[in-house]
């Protein structure tokens, strides 16, 4: 019952039939089915936001693989605290795991295990901002996959992040045509979370296209999202679309709404560079109003939630909107002064 409420997307029952079966599982000294529960129980944790709970499962799957020396769940293993790094941008903690797994994949027998390698391994390099590297990832990713299945969660995702990517790389054509079939695969198939992060990323790239139909499949993504319980998932979402409307002034008031509601759902994440831009951004919002205390206010909580960030980015986007900031300080107090001279 576990897994079909897992393939469901309904996280909290799953968890509480899978924490069940895992403890039965031990009990028992079941352990090649302990081992499977911990990595069903880690990816559970995993899309509802709990990070260090997903961790422990999958370590703990780790640590027991390795005792029995079974490659195959060590691998997946060492694939989810990797995934749980990324998602944290812990950047050197996840290579140094893939690379573990790097080390044990044999393409020949274990070869969706090298494409979910292989695939993180892009994620990372997208994340670091090195797009030719994620790029060869994804092409590597992308073989293994087709090998298996032509139609499956793999290559779901795989579809999805090489759009993601090619946006990222100003392709719209190919991004476009990639996260279209994203959209169609993921509901052709059935995986719901998947056909919601399709949608959001069809949505970028017809914004990025300057078609405000994007707006109806970010609208159609964070719907289904809302549905499938993806907290972390839809806090992305709000957030981009926060992001979109700022840059072109486009319903400023409903940029604020999804970032406000982007800030909500990151509160208990523990995600604090996601934390920071939200932040931000809604500083930039509040100085486009002319709330400037407000701003103030905001872009303080912004640097004490970067504290906890180590990435050039987030101080670059900190340092230009108190910049900016500054700049409409001393704009206002002219404006006051020639007022009180009048």
């Amino acid at each position: 019952m576990g897994l079909t409420y897992k393939q469901r997307c309904q996280w909290s029952r799953a968890l509480e039939y899978l924490q069940v079966a895992s403890s039965l599982k031990a009990i028992e000294g079941e352990y090649a089915e302990q081992r499977s529960g911990l990595q069903n129980l880690g990816i559970v944790h995993f899309r509802m936001g709990q990070w260090e709970r997903a961790r422990e499962c999958f370590s703990e799957s780790e640590r027991l693989s390795r005792e029995v020396n079974d490659p195959v769940r060590l691998l997946r293993a060492l694939i989810g605290v990797a995934g749980v790094d990324l998602i944290q941008r812990r950047w050197e903690p996840a290579l140094e795991s893939l690379e573990q797994a790097l080390e044990l994949c044999s393409e020949e027998q274990y070869p969706r295990e090298t494409g979910l390698t292989y695939m993180a391994l892009g994620q990372l390099h997208q994340g670091r901002g090195d797009l030719a590297r994620a790029r060869r990832c994804f092409e590597v990713s992308w073989r293994k996959a087709v090998e298996i299945s032509q139609e499956s969660d793999l290559i779901c995702q795989l579809l999805r992040l090489r759009g993601e990517l090619a946006l990222d790389e100003k392709q719209l054509d190919a991004a476009e045509n990639l996260t279209r079939r994203a959209v169609e695969l993921s509901q052709r198939v059935g995986d719901g979370l998947e056909h919601a992060l399709a949608h959001v990323a069809l949505g970028r790239v017809l914004l990025a296209r300057k078609d405000k139909a994007g707006y109806e499949s970010l609208a159609r993504g964070q719907a289904l999202l809302r549905e499938t319980g993806g907290g972390f998932p839809l806090a992305q979402a709000l957030l981009q679309e926060g992001r979109v409307r700022l840059e072109r002034n486009d319903d400023p008031a409903r940029a604020e709404a999804a970032l406000k509601e982007a800030l909500e759902l990151l509160g208990g994440l523990g995600l604090p560079a996601y934390r920071t831009e939200v932040l931000v951004l809604l500083a930039s919002s509040a100085i486009r109003r002319d709330q400037l205390d407000l701003a103030a206010d905001t872009l303080e909580k912004a640097r004490d939630s970067a504290t906890a960030v180590d990435e050039p980015l987030v101080s670059e986007l900190l340092a230009t909107t108190q910049k900016e900031l500054e700049a409409r300080l001393v704009e206002s107090s002219v404006l006051n002064l020639g007022a009180f001279r009048t």
